[in-house]
């Protein structure tokens, strides 16, 4: 695939930057950019659909009152369960790996 001029221009910009300022910024990106990462990844979001799938299936009438009573929670108190969340799943991460 060919790229207009101008953005041939732009990237290899990028490119000049990127390795004065980040020597190794191209060989992270390889590491992240692994195979074996990318199947990692979708197999945890996977994982969370089938995990979230679960309630709404064996509960559909439990569920919906549960989705309408979250409805009624005000901001405040929904970041700091969504934040009481994430620290939750990072420390499993951490215990697990």
């Amino acid at each position: 695939m060919e790229w207009p001029f101008a953005w041939r221009e732009d990237i290899k910009r990028c490119r000049i930057r990127a390795a004065g300022l980040l020597p190794g910024f191209f060989i992270v990106v390889k590491l992240i950019m692994d195979s074996s990462f990318w199947q990692q990844l979708w197999i945890a979001l996977s994982l969370v659909l089938v995990i979230e799938g679960v309630l709404p299936f064996l509960y559909p009438g439990r569920w919906r009152r549960l989705v309408a009573q979250m409805a009624t929670i005000d901001d405040k108190t929904m970041r700091i369960i969504g934040l009481m969340s994430m620290l939750s799943g990072v420390g499993l991460l951490f215990l697990v790996s």
